[in-house]
Order: structure tokens, then C-alpha cells, then sequence
């Protein structure tokens, strides 16, 4: 909002594309007359020169533009894009469809990493001073004199949202009709902290995206180096990248794992169900490649189903023929529809077994004695 009023935009120059809620459309009539809520244009439909867009345009929408180019703008201190840019860059650059656009593969990416220079003591002093700031607000606010603390409810109530915890996390309670501790407001510190080291530090998660391409990546490149090497990214698969990412955010500790995985899982669950399947040791045996995962996934649901029907067959303490065990494999194989020649070794899959010479009526003959099961 603030760049279409200082670059002073007209209602023709711009489509903004936010969320439907009235709040948003609240803020966009802020902005002065004749500016509203807009819609992704059809393919084929005339773009207007800016177009603005929040998180709820670029998971999976397209754009049909003839000469349009992309500026992904991210703030670490607000979750919603904190989170989302470590796996959707890829997506992102992908949303310009057409061929013909002359800057489809260009991508322009800025963001900040403010607490890359704050230590994580140094970052528990700064909190410990400020509930302690809060704790001394809260007993004199509420202890004050009647004129006084009318005027300290006042003064509350025209502070604006985006500074009003920058100093303490005292919050005035309408329904209370009393000054109290703001917990969200110190959660949400701690978390956009966790979020800005885990993610933003020295663009960590940007240039994790760029070595995986095999660029280069140095500590003072330039703007135009980036985006050389950034427009190359639309070429691979994002699926690789968000597995990876989903792996790493579950290795960590804290508040990026309370926070940041229910937005990770919600618009990608089967990041969760691979992970929990499969673990992440296999996964990265994988190289996070879904195809590998759903085989790997396949292989391991037509072994329970093979087992299931073994165990029902089979007992600890049987003594059985190769023959005898070739022909049970063949049988379940078979009601199965499975396309595998039997051996009497696959039984090392489901038991545990030793082998045994059985006597029969033409002697003895091999077989193996079930000792356990797997």
C-alpha cells in the first residue's frame, strides 16, 4: 500500500490481488478513491502496468502477461512470508506463463536478515529487559491515579499496531478494563527471531536454492549476479526443495518447529506423510525425489500386504521344505498380483530363519526352521 501512495499510482496503473476479507478491503480503500480488490487477469485479458500481490496469489495461480517481470518482496519479521519464501521461491518464479514474455526467467528477490548480527544471548538479554520493562508498566498503569490513567489508556489506544510492542509487551484489556502482559506478542517475537536465524541468515535458504543449481555463491554478490542466477531456478522441480526444506524445519528445535511446520503441513501434507513413512534418512537416500518416494512408499504397502498373508500361514517353529516355501510365495505372490519369481530367501523379509535339514521319505532334504518374526 505504501508504494502505490509514494510512487502516486492511479486506480487504472494498478491490480491489487489480496485475500477476500473485509479488513482487506478496508486497507485498500485507505489507499484513496477508486482503488479496490482486484482479480488475476484471464489469459488473453489486458494486465494493468503493477500488479500487487500477497501469498494468496502465487501458490497456483498464473499470470498471462506479454512482458512482465517479478519482484518477490519479503519481510523476515512477518511469518506469513518468513515461512512460505523458504519453499515457495521456486513457485513464485514460475507463475509468468508465457513464452513470449521477455523476462519470464528473470526473477528480482529482496530481503532483510535483520537478526543475523544479534546473538542468541544477546537476544535473551534484550527479552528478559523488555518483560521486566513490561512487568513495572503494567503495576503503575494500573495503580495510577484516575486522571492519569485514563490518559495512559488513551495514549494506549492511539499507538499503531505495528509499534505498539517495540518497547514492552503491556496491553490494554477492553473487556478487563485493565492493563495486562501481551503473551502473543512475546511468542511472536521469539518466533520471528527463530524464524529470521533458521531462514534469512545470510540468505541461507537462498543460496541453499543456488548451490543445489551448481551456481556460485559468494558473501557480497551484487544485484545483477543474483538475478542471473535466480532467473535459472523455474527450471527445476520445487518438489525436491520443499521435501528438503520440510526435513531440515524437522530436525530443528523451538518455536520454527511449532509454528512454521502446521503452515508447511496445511498446504503440503504430503510432505508429513513421506516423512513419517519413509523417515529422513531414507528420504535423502532418495534425494527427495517424490517419484523415488511414492516406489519406495509402493514397495513398502506390497510388503505389509505380503507379510500380512505370511503370518497367517506361517508360525514360529515351523520347520518347511524350500520347495514347500517357494510354492506358499508363489501362492501369495499370485492372490496378490504380484509379478515376482519366489525364493525361499524372501522369507528373510518377514522372519527370522535358520537353515535346517528336514527328514522326509526320500531322506533329508534342505528347508529352513522359523525362529522369529519381523
Amino acid at each position: 500500500m505504501n508504494i502505490i501512495k509514494q510512487t502516486e499510482l492511479k486506480p487504472e496503473e494498478v491490480n491489487i490481488i489480496v485475500g477476500n476479507s473485509e479488513d482487506n478491503d478496508r486497507q485498500i480503500a485507505r489507499i484513496g478513491e477508486g482503488f479496490k480488490r482486484g482479480r488475476i487477469p484471464l489469459k488473453g485479458e489486458t494486465h494493468k502496468k503493477f500488479t500487487f500481490c500477497t501469498s494468496t496469489a502465487y501458490a497456483g495461480c498464473d499470470f498471462y502477461s506479454t512482458n512482465a517481470a517479478t519482484f518477490v518482496i519479503s519481510d523476515c519479521n512477518r511469518p506469513n512470508t518468513a515461512v512460505d519464501i523458504a519453499t515457495e521461491l521456486v513457485q513464485i518464479a514460475g507463475r509468468q506463463r508465457l513464452a513470449c514474455n521477455p523476462f519470464r526467467q528473470f526473477l528480482t528477490f529482496v530481503y532483510n536478515v535483520n537478526a543475523e548480527e544479534v546473538e542468541q544471548e544477546t537476544f535473551n538479554e534484550h527479552l528478559c529487559r523488555k518483560v521486566n520493562v513490561t512487568l513495572d508498566e503494567i503495576r503503575d498503569n494500573n495503580n495510577a491515579g484516575e486522571a492519569l490513567r485514563a490518559k495512559r489508556i488513551k495514549d494506549f489506544r492511539r499507538i499503531p499496531d505495528n509499534v505498539k510492542y517495540q518497547d514492552s509487551y503491556t496491553m490494554y484489556d477492553e473487556q478487563k478494563g485493565e492493563f495486562v502482559f501481551n503473551r502473543l506478542a512475546y511468542v511472536n517475537e521469539q518466533y520471528c527471531f527463530d524464524v529470521q536465524k533458521f531462514n534469512y541468515q545470510n540468505g541461507v535458504i537462498v543460496k541453499k536454492l543456488l548451490q543445489d543449481s551448481s551456481f556460485d555463491v559468494s558473501e557480497n554478490q551484487t544485484y545483477a549476479v543474483y538475478q542471473e542466477q535466480l532467473k535459472h531456478l523455474i527450471k527445476k522441480e520445487p518438489f525436491v526443495d520443499r521435501m528438503q526444506a520440510y526435513c531440515e524445519y524437522r530436525a530443528k528445535q523451538g518455536l520454527i518447529v511449532n509454528l512454521a511446520m502446521p503452515t508447511l503441513e496445511s498446504k503440503y501434507p504430503e510432505l508429513r506423510y513421506y516423512y513419517e513413512a519413509l523417515g529422513v534418512d531414507r528420504i535423502k537416500a532418495l534425494n527427495y525425489k517424490e517419484k523415488k518416494l511414492l516406489n519406495e512408499i509402493h514397495i513398502m504397502k506390497t510388503k505389509n500386504k505380503i507379510r500380512h498373508e505370511l503370518h497367517g500361514i506361517i508360525h514360529i517353529g515351523d520347520r518347511i521344505l524350500t520347495t514347500d516355501i517357494q510354492q506358499t510365495l508363489h501362492d501369495v505372490y499370485d492372490r496378490l498380483g504380484i509379478d515376482k519369481s519366489p525364493k525361499a530367501t524372501d522369507l528373510n523379509e518377514f522372519f527370522e530363519i535358520h537353515p535346517v535339514k528336514i527328514p522326509t521319505a526320500n531322506g533329508r532334504k534342505n528347508g529352513f526352521e522359523i525362529r522369529g518374526i519381523l
